[in-house]
C-alpha cells in the first residue's frame, strides 16, 4: 500500500491516551464502525488497519475489538476470530448503546439473564453478522399480539 493511503486513513484516526484505542473519526456506519474510502469503495477501517498491519486476513473469520470500542481501529486491540467467539466475547457487552455496559433489564424492566434470553443473529447489508439480544417474555407477548392481530383480519 502507498504511503499516501496510509497517511490519508491516519488523518482520521485520534489517539485516546488513556485507552490507548485509535479511533476513527471519520466516516461511520449506523452501528459506529469507522468506514474508509479506499479506490472510492467503502471499507471497514478496523478491517483496513488489520490487514495493513498484520499483512492479510483470515478467510472464514471476522474482527473482534478487544476493547470493545467499535470505532477502534487499533490493530493491538482487533483479533481475528470466529463468528461465534466475536459473539461469545461480545454477550456481557450488548445493549444499551454504551459499549461496556451491560444491559440487565430490557426496556420494559424484565431480567435480561438466564432462561430470558434470546440472542438473533442478523446479517447486514454488508455481509457482516450482528448479534441482537432480546427478552424472551417481550418476544413472547408481541408474537401473541401479532398472532391475534393476524387472525382478526
Amino acid at each position: 500500500m502507498s504511503k499516501n493511503i496510509i497517511q490519508r486513513f491516519m488523518k482520521h484516526v485520534r489517539i485516546d491516551p488513556i485507552t490507548e484505542c485509535w479511533e476513527w473519526i471519520g466516516s461511520k456506519d449506523r452501528d459506529g464502525y469507522g468506514i474508509f474510502f479506499l479506490n472510492s469503495k467503502p471499507v471497514f477501517a478496523h478491517r483496513f488497519s488489520y490487514i495493513h498491519f498484520y499483512g492479510s486476513f483470515p478467510d472464514g473469520l471476522v474482527t473482534d475489538h478487544v476493547c470493545r470500542n467499535r470505532c477502534c481501529v487499533n490493530p493491538l486491540h482487533l483479533d481475528a476470530v470466529t463468528v461465534e467467539e466475536n459473539n461469545r466475547r461480545a454477550l456481557p457487552f450488548y445493549g444499551n448503546g454504551k459499549l461496556g455496559t451491560p444491559r440487565t433489564k430490557c426496556k420494559h424492566g424484565h431480567d435480561l439473564s438466564g432462561d430470558n434470553v434470546l440472542v438473533h443473529h442478523d446479517r447486514t447489508k454488508r455481509g457482516t453478522v450482528r448479534q441482537r439480544v432480546r427478552c424472551k417474555l417481550c418476544e413472547h407477548s408481541r408474537d401473541k399480539n401479532r398472532y391475534r392481530t393476524k387472525k382478526s383480519i
